[in-house]
């Protein structure tokens, strides 16, 4: 999805009513200050560094007063990913919690750090600090869920209390130590070895000042007695279980001088940022996001066919069912290595009033229930509780079933498509008449659906069709019949049954089966557009969310007032509201997952 399908950001009330920090720029090292100290309504900058104009593009930063703390993990065994599951995995998060964006978002990820991730890696992991902490958002949302915990829950309350809790342990101050010289740009690859029960990683970090990155090397490894030592690409700290290597603008980490020789060789040849599986993929996914992670599906498709060949071996077993020699498992392996299923890629987002999960699939067919073709929904009724709407195919779903089952009967079940449903309309014939949106509106309204279930719940359907015959055909015999219509009359086009609570509507409108428990929410689906007063909830979601192909609402508000759940009802508080799309073409599915977020 594109950022033009993005909403501009508004200024929270954070933003809006708290003096701008001073902050200093990403590039070089900080500057002298010349200002007065801030208010205790924003962070106070320890580097001293010279305001900046809101209008500056350049992405800035201001770490906290307080430092937090060291990521320094203890070793055990013979083995210990020091400091980090690399920097930007473990380093990275924790600092966070020591930046606060002053100024507006970057002008799109930064891929600095992939330029040292090999083409090859099959797990990429990468974090976009300015994306992260933009604006304060995380400072905001912490400040909110915190606020909503139980009073017996243990842990800081506020963001200032998280910041003192994790100050300066271990020896290393990330508001000394790190922040003087962590870069915007970071990633971790991951290399599965030996079937996947291994992994082998590489963690790369963008730096903006090498001679404080140096020193912090230095502190960190000087408990093992390394010095730096001049290689051809920079300055490396090596002990045979763990090897830094400092260049100009990159520190890179791992447990195998392999590893990062093959980082080095990345930044002369290919790499990820370069290869052409990673960039198709990636591209799916909006500019915007503070996190991507990236998936090989071939290669990570041959490891599991590998790994599966190799545990049947172990177990002894010479044959699988059908006397195949698990040998085959291996060729299996080679061919999807090389093959075309393409890549996966995920990322996050955090806006003012929501957090999207995006998704994107490269190499993939068409899913056969879905299709193309949604309609368009400008607005639902006010009090809708949940919508969610997917193109659906009565053929594929038919020619699914009789693959699976070789065009025989479920066994024990009787069934086959071409038995007869009512009036000599098959469940064949009903399918292939299916080819459009399927449609599902639930509101909180009264209804005799309600009633059944014990609160106030009313809805419609609406099942496009490329054939109403044997629809009509069906509707037509129940209406007639002494059994089913009884009290039935006919308006607009439409059969009608009973009026206020026990209403029901339903019939055939625009090739589509319409059926709902009242008419005004019938028209609702029919129309694409609320008949009366429209969900304003539903309007904010849709601002953050494609519709194209599969989509889903749900007012968590309206919800958990239904549901009577305290713990609901907090989380209600602070997410109010869900929503999620699918758009797929011949080759390709992406998608995104909103989270509506009142902080």
């Amino acid at each position: 999805m594109s950022d033009e399908k993005t909403p501009e950001e508004q200024p929270s009330a954070d933003q809006t009513d708290s003096p701008e920090p001073p902050t200093a720029a990403w590039d070089g090292t900080p500057q002298p200050s010349d200002t007065t100290e801030p208010e205790h309504t924003a962070p106070e900058d320890p580097f001293g560094a010279a305001p900046t104009s809101a209008d500056d593009d350049t992405p800035m930063f201001t770490p906290d007063p307080t430092a937090p703390a060291s990521p320094v993990v203890e070793e055990s065994g013979s083995k210990n990913i020091w400091l980090y599951v690399g920097i930007a995995a473990a380093v990275v998060l924790i600092a966070l919690a020591a930046l606060s964006w002053a100024t507006g978002r970057a002008k799109g990820v930064d891929d600095a750090a992939l330029q040292a991730i090999p083409a090859d890696a099959p797990v990429v992991i990468s974090i976009d600090l300015a994306e992260v902490v933009d604006g304060g958002r995380f400072e905001r949302l912490f400040n909110t869920v915190a606020a909503q915990m139980p009073i017996d829950t243990e842990g800081p309350r506020t963001w200032e209390e998280l910041l003192a809790e994790v100050d300066n342990e271990d020896g290393v101050s990330l508001k000394s130590d790190v922040l003087p010289w962590l870069g915007r740009s970071s990633a971790i690859a991951f290399f599965p070895q030996d079937g996947g029960n291994s992994v082998e990683f590489v963690t790369v970090v963008a730096v903006r000042d090498r001679d404080a990155a140096k020193a912090f090397v230095d502190k960190t490894t000087a408990d093992r007695g390394l010095t730096a030592t001049t290689v051809d690409a920079g300055l490396e700290w090596s002990d045979g279980t763990a090897v830094f290597l400092l260049t100009d603008d990159l520190l890179m980490f791992s447990e195998t001088q392999t590893r990062i020789d093959a980082a080095v060789a990345a930044l002369d040849g290919e790499s990820m940022a370069d290869a052409s599986k990673y960039k198709d993929v990636v591209a799916e996914l909006p500019n915007s996001r503070f996190f991507t992670a990236y998936v090989d599906t071939d290669a990570m498709a041959a490891l599991a066919l590998e790994s599966l060949g190799d545990n049947l071996r172990d177990q002894g077993l010479g044959v699988l069912p059908g006397g195949i020699d698990p040998s085959i498992l291996d060729g299996l392996s080679g061919l999807a290595r090389n093959g075309d299923l393409g890549a996966l890629a995920f990322g996050a987002t955090l806006f003012d009033n929501g957090l999207a999960f995006d998704f994107a699939a490269n190499g993939f067919s068409s899913l056969p229930m879905l299709g193309d073709g949604l309609p368009g929904v400008s607005s639902l009724p006010d009090g809708t509780l949940a919508y969610a709407a997917m193109t659906l195919n009565g053929k594929s779903i038919l020619d699914q079933v009789n693959q699976q089952l070789g065009g025989a009967s479920i066994p024990g079940l009787g069934f086959d498509p071409s038995s007869e449903l009512v009036a000599g309309v098959t469940l064949e014939d009903l399918l292939l008449s299916i080819d459009g949106p399927l449609q599902l509106l639930i509101t909180g309204d009264a209804s005799l659906i309600g009633m059944a279930a014990g609160f106030d719940m009313a809805g419609a359907l609406s099942v496009g069709l490329a054939e109403t015959g044997p629809i009509n055909t069906i509707l037509d015999f129940a209406v007639s019949s002494e059994e089913f219509g009884f009290g039935v009359f006919e308006e607009d086009g439409l059969y009608n049954f009973g009026g206020g609570t026990f209403a029901a509507s339903f019939g055939v409108v625009d090739n589509a089966f319409v059926a709902g428990t009242s008419r005004d929410l019938v028209d609702s689906l029919s129309r694409g557009e609320a008949v009366g007063d429209s969900s304003e909830m539903f309007s904010e979601v849709k601002k953050l969310i494609d519709s194209d192909n599969v989509f889903l609402f749900a007012d968590l508000a309206l919800i958990a007032k239904l549901a009577d759940d305290a713990d609901f009802t907090s989380f209600a508080e602070i997410a109010t509201a869900v929503g999620g799309s699918v758009t797929q073409t011949d080759s390709s599915i992406s998608g995104r997952f909103v989270l509506l977020l009142d902080y």
